[in-house]
């Protein structure tokens, strides 16, 4: 489209259109544009930040699903210092805090008593609950 002197050009965003100088040819507009279409900070865009940098690890997380893992899957604690397993952690993450099994001991059971605390508290409404009701 041309409006006087100036085009219209389509953006990726369909709702921001530019505007420019036919004989324009420098990246002022551009960079203006993109300082636009930065995402806003959400947990979205900075997993997706920190996964475009190469890694997603957190060490409390990799703790967490680790003690999960040996859990649900009945796993013995000490599989964490099995080599190859570890090796298989340093080719994808080389920096990454591996626990003690200890450590992981600890942390299964601190999960079971939050766990257990939760759904004492749910059963505790849904019984009370239907007594209400009946008054």
């Amino acid at each position: 489209m041309s409006l006087d002197n100036k085009t219209e050009g389509q953006s990726r965003n369909p709702s921001v259109s530019l505007l420019r100088e036919r004989f324009e040819d420098s990246t002022a507009n551009l960079n203006r544009h993109v300082k636009q279409c930065d995402p806003d900070d959400t947990p979205s865009s900075q997993q997706m930040t920190a996964f475009t940098n190469g890694t997603t690890y957190a060490p409390a997380r990799f703790r967490f699903l680790l003690a999960m893992w040996c859990a649900r899957r009945h796993r013995p604690f000490k599989i964490i210092q099995d080599d190859e397993l570890v090796e298989i952690f340093r080719m994808l993450y080389d920096r990454v805090d591996i626990p003690h099994p200890t450590t992981l001991s600890h942390d299964v059971k601190e999960i079971y008593i939050m766990c257990k605390e939760n759904v004492s508290n749910i059963l505790r409404v849904n019984l009370l609950l239907p007594r209400t009701l009946l008054n």
